[in-house]
């Protein structure tokens, strides 16, 4: 067993999730996979490993938040085993905090439900049955350009009352 279907695994092995269905995005950090318990569905997160992914330097989102001179920071600029480690680990973690920080600020982003070491479950957004889909899919058919947004605009600024920059908010990044 690969350390991908290791990681989904560990979700029904718990009782999180019922089953583990197909793959349902990719993108150059993670995979998502559909997933359900108790007839809910839910999505997955599956970070990809750094030989497969075409993210690679991460490194300076994390340099303001460990001192310069402390190991740590030394260990992930000289890309030492430790410093890729802890690399990995700082950038999971942070997904997550940032997830828990904005909805408990009332954003609208998924709740996160469980977290492993490489991924974390959380809230799968669907309309009628079928995924939510993407901003950027739906330009010609849009009916509420004004509420779509001044409701981005109020995300914005509950992100940015909280600390927190989206560095890559596009129509691709949101779901309708």
């Amino acid at each position: 067993m690969n350390p991908y279907e290791m990681e989904l695994r560990q979700y029904l092995e718990q009782g999180i999730v019922d089953e583990v269905g197909g793959l349902i995005a990719t993108g150059k950090e993670a995979s998502v996979y559909l997933a359900a318990s108790h007839g809910k569905r839910l999505a997955i997160k599956l970070y990809k490993n750094s030989l497969h992914r075409s993210f690679k330097n991460r490194s300076d989102y994390f340099m303001r938040t460990i001192a310069p001179h402390r190991r740590e920071a030394r260990a992930i600029k000289n890309k030492t085993s430790f410093g890729r480690r802890l690399n990995e680990c700082l950038w999971h973690s942070r997904e997550v905090r940032m997830l828990r920080l904005l909805r408990a600020a009332g954003a609208d982003v998924p709740e996160v439900l469980a977290v492993g070491e490489q991924s974390f479950v959380m809230e799968y957004y669907e309309t009628e049955g079928r995924a939510a889909p993407r901003l950027a899919d739906l330009r010609s058919e849009l009916l509420h350009c004004d509420w779509i947004l001044k409701r981005t605009l109020w995300n914005i600024k509950v992100f940015f009352e909280n600390g927190v920059v989206h560095g890559d908010l596009s129509p691709y990044n949101i779901l309708y």
